[in-house]
């Protein structure tokens, strides 16, 4: 299993934990922010991997710097073109929920495009923590 991780300048401090604690770890940058002197600090390290977080339209440039791809987004067509390794925040949408159900962002067909192109759907569990009771409730409910 590798732990997914947003550092903010504290990468030594991640790396000297997942030492004690045995952890593969997998450092998430924003694609803007992200320079190529990070990857060659990080790619010295034993059990380190870079994952680029980025839009739907740059995942074929974000996969030529990184090991993993994700991409917050809740269109159908990041499960067709454009494959990323991760998609997540699918319950994070601005469409109204239906009468009898909730919209989770996905359904059975993105299930299964999912399948086809090995893509992994995330739930960011941060986004319930940070948001408000009425949102909160919401989320957890999609």
């Amino acid at each position: 299993m590798i732990d997914l991780v947003f550092p903010k300048d504290n990468e030594k401090e991640f790396i000297e934990i997942a030492k004690k604690l045995n952890l593969d770890l997998c450092f998430i940058y924003n694609l803007n922010n992200f320079s190529k002197k990070m990857l060659d600090e990080l790619e010295k390290i034993k059990n380190v991997y870079v994952g680029i977080l980025c839009d739907h339209k740059q995942v074929s440039k974000a996969r030529k710097i990184s090991d993993v791809v994700l991409v917050k987004s809740n269109d159908r067509a990041v499960f067709e073109k454009n494959v990323p390794d991760i998609i997540f925040n699918l319950e994070i949408t601005k469409k109204a929920d239906f009468l009898h159900s909730r919209n989770s962002g996905i359904n059975q067909v993105l299930c299964k495009l999912a399948e086809k192109n090995k893509i992994v759907i995330g739930f960011n569990f941060n986004s319930v923590l940070k948001s408000s009771n009425k949102n909160k409730v919401r989320i957890m409910g999609r």
